[in-house]
Order: C-alpha cells, then structure tokens, then sequence
C-alpha cells in the first residue's frame, strides 16, 4: 500500500513550473494498493482542503513523471474515463478501478517515476499531487 500526501505545491507543468499558486493551502491524502495479479488499483482519499470557492476534483490519475515534472496518465482513477465516479465528498471509501497489468507492475518496481494527482474547476492541469516514491 501507497500512503501518499498530497499537496499543490507540487503541482508543475511540462517543463517544471509551479502551477499551483495556492501551494500547501491544497493538500489531502490517499491510499493506494496497486494489485498486478488483480489489475486493479485500490484508492480512497482522507479528508482535503481546498482554497475557499475552489470546486471539489472532477478527475485524478496515475501519471508516468518524475518529481516536478508533468507526464502522461498511466491509471484513471475516478472521473474521466475512469470506471468509478468522481466523489462527491471527502474522506471517500475505498473502489478500485482496473489498471493494465505491465503499467502496474512497472509502477511498483519503479514508484518515484509515477505520481498522483487531482484536477479540478480552477485547476484543470492538477490542484494537488503526491510522488509514489
């Protein structure tokens, strides 16, 4: 399992520009247990906390980068085209959504070149993020 704490200040563009201007004020946690075998991926969120008027998150994935960098989604988590909806209040239970088996298996023998993130209304390129590693 993946205890991740997220934060905006560690949201960044291609190129590594903060994105985030409300940095640390954006920040929650998640869980995750990515299961090969299964090819699947568990999540659930704890409580977070957003800059006031700021939407919930519409979408989160699993992206392929490096800390500071952004990259490519590898896993939906929920929204988009992701099989579970975006929740609708926090902390959230626990759903698992499927995950390609050779993705999975190249996260866990490599976490720290993937990461998690959330997207939402005011910051469509991501309001929050976690490196796995």
């Amino acid at each position: 399992p993946f205890s991740l704490a997220l934060s905006g200040a560690n949201e960044f563009d291609g190129s590594g520009v903060p994105i985030n201007p409300h940095g640390n004020a954006d920040r929650g946690s998640a869980k995750l247990i990515i299961n090969p075998g299964q090819e699947e991926v568990c999540w659930s969120f704890g409580a977070i906390t957003l800059t006031a008027g700021d939407a919930l998150p519409f979408v989160a994935h699993i992206h392929r980068a490096p800390a500071g960098i952004a990259g490519p989604v590898v896993v939906d988590i929920f929204g988009g085209t992701a099989a579970a909806p975006a929740p609708t209040s926090y902390p959230t239970g626990t759903t698992c959504v499927h995950g390609d088996r050779d993705v999975l298996t190249a996260i866990l023998r490599d976490p720290g070149a993937y990461y998690l993130n959330l997207h939402n209304t005011q910051h469509p390129g991501g309001v929050m993020r976690a490196q796995l590693g």
